[in-house]
């Protein structure tokens, strides 16, 4: 019996394109993946009282605790939708923020609070205010300040995703 070795390398060297391929296909399952492990569930529309929101969806502790932090500002019309596995008392600061925020309080799809105009820190400090629900809720959204009462969001506003 014969045994061929085979030299990738060399045939590799040979194909630049096909290397090319190579790297932007694990390139991009790895992106894939690191998303899908964030728990970043990619784009949503959200409806709050017939307006409409492109969220970015986060859904495990990974990516609820990084939330905007970093993020240097957002479209007139986008956010963040943060989705819990059960209702409760969930607490947000503003770490790493760089600019206001509102945060509408979502309970079974119903806004039950607005938070309006949370100012972001203007330097990092060693402890930062915690905001909460004034219910008990599995979803918040966080949007441009300004842009809940803008638009006339309120409580009890039905809430679509």
């Amino acid at each position: 019996m014969w045994v061929r070795s085979v030299d990738l390398g060399y045939n590799l060297r040979r194909n630049p394109q096909a290397v090319a391929l190579i790297v932007i296909g694990a390139l991009l399952i790895g992106f894939s993946l690191r998303q899908i492990w964030l728990g970043f569930g990619g784009k949503k529309a959200v409806l709050i009282a017939g307006k409409k929101v492109t969220a970015t969806v986060v859904s495990n502790q990974a990516s609820r605790a990084q939330g905007l932090s970093g993020t240097s500002s957002l479209c007139q019309d986008c956010g963040m939708l943060f989705l819990f596995p059960k209702s409760d008392f969930y607490s947000f600061w503003m770490k790493g923020m760089r600019f206001d925020i509102d945060i509408i309080w979502i309970s079974e799809k119903r806004v039950v609070g607005v938070t309006p105009n949370v100012p972001y820190p203007l330097e990092e400090a060693a402890s930062l205010p915690s905001y909460y629900p004034p219910a008990a809720i599995n979803a918040a959204l966080e949007v441009n300040a300004g842009w809940a009462q803008g638009n006339g969001i309120k409580v009890g506003d039905e809430v679509k995703y």
